[in-house]
């Protein structure tokens, strides 16, 4: 529980920030197509709640699984996979079949910690290299 807790505490932060980030941009992004509707600020926050929810998940999984053995982390890590894709599953059915939530707006959060894990690592690569 213990390393769940550094774990996140190093990381929520984060999270937060590049989802709040891509959010803000995105629904900036969208004006012009889109206008200023509510349903896009409630797929953004339906899509964002998702990739929270679904990094807590990772997180706490991988964390637990180590403590498991080989065999049973495996098990673990396959059940807490499965439990995530249904949770996306259902964010993405919900945004789709929602007639006041954009589908779109849904989705495109759900990329926001990738491409926020990427830059980070651009980031550091050209710190490191600027320092040679």
């Amino acid at each position: 529980m213990e390393q769940f807790k550094r774990l996140m505490g190093e990381q929520l932060p984060f999270l937060l920030k590049c989802t709040l980030a891509g959010a803000v941009i995105t629904f900036l992004l969208t004006l012009p197509f889109y206008g200023f509707t509510p349903e896009v600020p409630l797929g953004l926050a339906l899509g964002s709640l998702g990739s929270l929810v679904n990094m807590l998940l990772l997180g706490w999984s991988t964390v637990h699984a180590v403590d498991k053995g080989e065999k049973g982390g495996r098990r673990y890590m396959l059940m807490f996979y499965l439990l995530r894709l249904l949770i996306m599953g259902g964010v993405l059915w919900i945004g789709y079949n929602v007639s006041f939530i954009n589908f779109p707006c849904t989705f495109i959060p759900l990329l926001f910690p990738k491409a926020g894990y990427t830059l980070l690592g651009i980031r550091d690569e050209l710190r490191h290299r600027m320092k040679k």
